[in-house]
């Protein structure tokens, strides 16, 4: 009898076992895809951001500009994505300009022409680029409120479009804060929202699928 009990034990477990391999192989994640580590992001160009031909710069719009492009970076950065901002003081970029392998006009800004970008993105090595655009940035003194669009474009360097996503943004400053500071508050707060909305558009976060037990 007790030989009977062992046996049956015995193959009782010989069958468990290939059912819970089984059901461990049925239970385990999908891989997930890295973010991309290696991107090159050309910040918008506001108007009057860049001096004009006798050297003037609009203040605002530059301000506006950088709190931007610094928002977007830092929103790239929290969705685990490696990218650069562009700028033509880059060695690589001069480099390139000194070789003549770009022209110094298209350096200078080279989402004028996104064959350009492509070109550029190419040279500094990058896997990925995207192109920032806000076409219509605008401040209301009297309601102290920026409104503005930001558009971006997200290429491989191949020139394939991976993306693109367009959002309005809205920031209104406190009135508590210096008349001298309201504008960048509401750009920064502006800025803040939108640059979650459009890099989580274009960046999506990885799901994890757990296959189920058939």
């Amino acid at each position: 009898m007790n030989r009977l009990k062992l046996f049956s034990v015995l193959a009782l477990a010989a069958f468990a076992l290939p059912l819970a391999a089984t059901a461990q192989k049925n239970n385990t994640t999908s891989p997930v895809a890295a973010p991309p580590s290696n991107i090159v992001m050309f910040p918008p160009m506001l108007e009057g951001a860049t001096p004009d031909s006798k050297g003037e710069v609009n203040k605002s719009a530059r301000n506006a500009q950088m709190l931007i492009t610094d928002a977007l970076k830092n929103r790239l950065t929290m969705a685990g994505v490696g990218a650069f901002i562009y700028s033509r003081r880059l060695p690589t970029v001069q480099r390139a300009v000194a070789e003549s392998l770009i022209k110094a006009e298209n350096a200078a800004n080279p989402t004028d022409d996104e064959r350009v970008a492509q070109r550029v993105a190419e040279l500094m090595g990058a896997d990925e680029y995207v192109i920032v655009d806000v076409p219509d940035y605008k401040y209301d003194v009297a309601t102290r409120t920026a409104t503005f669009t930001v558009s971006l474009i997200r290429k491989s360097v191949d020139g394939t479009q991976l993306g693109t996503v367009a959002e309005k943004a809205v920031g209104v400053a406190p009135e508590d804060v210096a008349a001298n500071r309201q504008e960048g508050s509401a750009v920064a707060r502006a800025a803040e929202t939108v640059s979650e909305q459009t890099v989580n558009a274009l960046f999506p976060m990885p799901k994890i699928e757990t296959k189920k037990k058939k």
